[in-house]
């Protein structure tokens, strides 16, 4: 080989190299309408918080609004497609949007996965069937016991949410249990094309055992925590 083509060919093999790898969306075979990735799709939530610590008189009511933009996409370090998700907050429509944080969404081995604040969690676990179940912590340490696994409970089911009618909702039952002195709920709601409208997240404690009166009366620690799409759209 003489020396030009041996130039042209060790030309070739370096633009080759310094070629960014292709982003390639999840495969279509399986149906993940259920957890959308689209650039430009946000949605608005109306959130209401309860934070309680009542041994420190700590009985903090929150009421705002959380943005959420699916920005772009790209790959992480491990060389997976991933959507950069914006997230905003203000407490009152009539303000401007205060940035929040930036969370990431992706599909990993048939499964939606969402990472907020660098945890890692598995939402929703394809192909969609009533009565899957699965470790949505299997990528953290949060339950280490393994006490709660994330199964769905409503797949293709209509659901109304205040002005909004949905004819395709799934219902992920993520944590669920009750006692005299706890309770623990959390539940997420999905929609086809949308991703999630409704969240709800429970977890409070009492040292007061009393049967006669609801455990959401007599907390002494805890949280109570609620979600609601209000608005949606593609930029």
């Amino acid at each position: 080989m003489n020396k030009k083509w041996l130039y042209r060919v060790l030309f070739f093999l370096t633009m080759v190299s310094c070629q960014k790898p292709a982003i390639e969306q999840p495969e279509s075979s399986i149906n993940y309408n259920y957890f959308p990735l689209k650039p430009g799709l946000w949605k608005i939530y109306e959130v209401n918080a309860i934070y309680i610590d009542a041994p420190s008189a700590v009985f903090d009511t929150l009421h705002y609004f959380v943005k959420e933009l699916q920005s772009y996409w790209f790959l992480n370090a491990s060389n997976d497609s991933m959507i950069r998700l914006e997230r905003f907050y203000t407490e009152n429509l009539a303000n401007s949007w205060e940035p929040n944080s930036v969370w990431q969404l992706g599909i990993w081995d048939k499964q939606a996965i969402q990472i907020e604040d660098n945890i890692t969690y598995v939402k929703i676990k394809f192909p969609a069937l009533v009565g899957t179940s699965w470790n949505g912590d299997a990528y953290n340490r949060i339950d280490t016991l393994n006490k709660f696994n994330y199964q769905i409970t409503a797949v293709d089911a209509t659901y109304n949410l205040e002005s909004f009618s949905f004819d395709s909702a799934l219902t992920v039952l993520q944590k669920q249990q009750q006692s005299l002195i706890d309770k623990i709920d959390f539940e997420e709601i999905f929609v086809k094309n949308l991703g999630l409208v409704y969240k709800k997240q429970i977890d409070i404690y009492s040292t007061e055992v009393d049967p006669a009166i609801p455990i959401e009366n007599r907390v002494t620690s805890g949280l109570i925590y609620y979600q609601k799409l209000i608005d949606y759209g593609i930029e």
